[in-house]
C-alpha cells in the first residue's frame, strides 16, 4: 500500500490522522474516571485491523499531540512512548489473535496493569525512592485497571474488531 520509496499515501495519512485524532479523544475522554481506561482497547483494536506502521504512526501523533496540548511533562514525554510501543506489541499479535481471541484479552490487561507504572518512571530522574513510592501507591489502582480492561476485552473486543473491518471495507470500494 506504501508507495515504492516507502512514503505513505494519502489514504494511510488520513488513516494516521484519523486514529491520532480518536486515540487522543478517547485517552482524554476517559482520562478523569478512576479505573476505567480505553486508550489500551482502542489501540489494540486498531492494530488488529490497520497496518503497523498507520497504528505506530497515529500513536506517536497522540502522543505528540499530548505534548504540544499539555506540555513537556515526564508523564506525557511517557505516553509519547509507550503509545507507538504498544502499537508495535500489539500489532505483532494479529496472527496470534486471529486463531485465540482470549491472547488479546490477557494481552489488553497486561499492558494496561503497566500503563500507570510505565508513566511513573520518568520520575526515576527526579529521586529513586520517590519513583518506587509512586510505582507502590498505583498499583492498587493498575490491578483494578486492568481488570477493566480486561472485562472490556472480553465484552467488546470482538464487536469493535468485526465492526472496524466492516468500515474499513466499506471505504476501500
Amino acid at each position: 500500500m506504501a508507495t515504492k520509496n516507502g512514503a505513505l499515501t494519502a489514504k494511510e495519512l488520513t488513516h494516521c490522522a484519523m486514529l491520532g485524532a480518536l486515540f487522543y479523544i478517547v485517552f482524554h475522554m476517559f482520562a478523569n474516571l478512576l479505573y476505567v481506561e480505553a486508550i489500551t482497547f482502542s489501540i489494540f483494536v486498531c492494530a488488529q485491523v490497520f497496518s503497523r506502521k498507520e497504528v505506530v504512526m497515529a500513536c506517536a501523533l497522540t502522543g505528540l499531540l499530548q505534548l504540544l496540548f499539555h506540555g513537556f511533562m515526564p508523564w506525557n514525554v511517557a505516553y509519547a512512548l509507550i503509545f507507538p510501543g504498544y502499537a508495535l506489541w500489539f500489532a505483532t499479535l494479529k496472527k496470534a489473535v486471529k486463531k485465540h481471541e482470549w491472547i488479546a484479552w490477557i494481552n489488553g490487561a497486561i499492558a494496561a496493569l503497566f500503563l500507570g507504572q510505565l508513566v511513573d518512571l520518568p520520575f526515576i530522574l527526579f529521586d529513586k525512592k520517590l519513583t518506587i513510592l509512586y510505582i507502590l501507591m498505583g498499583l492498587k489502582t493498575s490491578i483494578i485497571q486492568a481488570g477493566i480492561v480486561f472485562l472490556e476485552f472480553v465484552f467488546l473486543y470482538d464487536p469493535f474488531v468485526r465492526a472496524l473491518k466492516k468500515i474499513v471495507r466499506s471505504g476501500n470500494r
